[in-house]
């Protein structure tokens, strides 16, 4: 009896070790049902699990893969609007000659053109490693001296006060814990040091029709953008974090002319906040 809780456990515990978006790849392929899966099951009767397990990291690897190409080519036309260079090349003219940058978020890094001469080298903190190719090709074409670490941005891999600026684009959307990737941007930041973001938020109030396209469309942001949620608003959280006197920051709508509500490329992400948070 005892030789058989431990044979059940065994398979278990494997299954039990293996990370979150592995697992449900796992449960993809096993209630898939199609010939392929049923064939990777079959010709590794003597370990199934291993077979499983294999299938569930291919599957996460393309999801990735798929997610990299995607977003590169989805997003250019959000990053070639006049409004978003503007206030972009205002945000990284805070990055001063000879300062150490990370980046957390990069993917194809449409950041990189910003920088110009000014950060000596650029880490970058990227939970998804099939944006390299594209971050890389964009650093070669921009001279941006760029190094790709993968990592999420509640825990980064740097010192206490080892960092001048932290940068974060369209990234607190998507992580797991708001309050915690702040609390390790504030403590990876050299005093002085200083974060630039610039995030998508929820509509702002009277903004009914945008707010409830928001509402209506998140159960599908949430499921095909990697966790992105369209009605977070993270400058509280920010300006609790650095304090109100350290934080400058402006919320807009992109594509507000005052004549109806905004209709350029990506209208649902766009209200915006941007500023730059201070480390006291």
């Amino acid at each position: 009896m005892e030789q058989e809780r431990l044979a059940t456990a065994a398979p278990a515990k494997a299954a039990a070790d293996v990370d979150a978006e592995t697992r449900r790849a796992v449960l993809g392929a096993l209630g898939c049902g199609c010939v392929a899966c049923a064939a990777a099951y079959a010709s590794d009767r003597e370990n199934p699990i291993d077979s499983l397990l294999a299938m569930g990291v291919e599957a996460s690897r393309a999801k990735n893969e798929r997610f990299a190409r995607v977003m590169r080519g989805g997003m250019q036309d959000y990053e070639a609007l006049d409004e978003v260079h503007t206030f972009k090349e205002e945000l990284f003219a805070n990055v001063r000659p000879g300062d150490a940058v990370v980046e957390i978020g990069i993917g194809g890094g449409p950041n990189l053109q910003y920088y110009g001469p000014h950060a000596k080298r650029v880490v970058a903190v990227e939970p998804n490693l099939a944006f390299d190719t594209f971050a890389s090709d964009e650093a070669q074409a921009t001279g941006t001296n760029l190094e790709v670490r993968e990592g999420v941005a509640e825990r980064l891999p740097f010192p206490d006060g080892s960092v001048d600026v932290v940068v974060g684009t369209m990234v607190l959307c998507s992580v797991t814990s708001v309050a915690a990737s702040l609390a390790e941007v504030r403590r990876v930041l050299k005093p002085g040091g200083r974060y630039l973001f610039s995030e998508h938020t929820r509509a702002p109030d009277g903004w009914n029709l945008l707010a409830t396209a928001q509402t209506v469309a998140s159960p599908l942001q949430l499921a095909l953008a990697n966790g992105c949620h369209l009605r977070r608003d993270p400058l509280p959280d920010i300006t609790a974090r650095f304090g109100a006197a350290h934080v400058r920051a402006r919320s807009f709508v992109l594509g507000n002319t005052g004549r109806g509500p905004p209709w350029p490329p990506h209208f649902l992400l766009a209200p915006h906040v941007v500023g730059v948070a201070t480390k006291a």
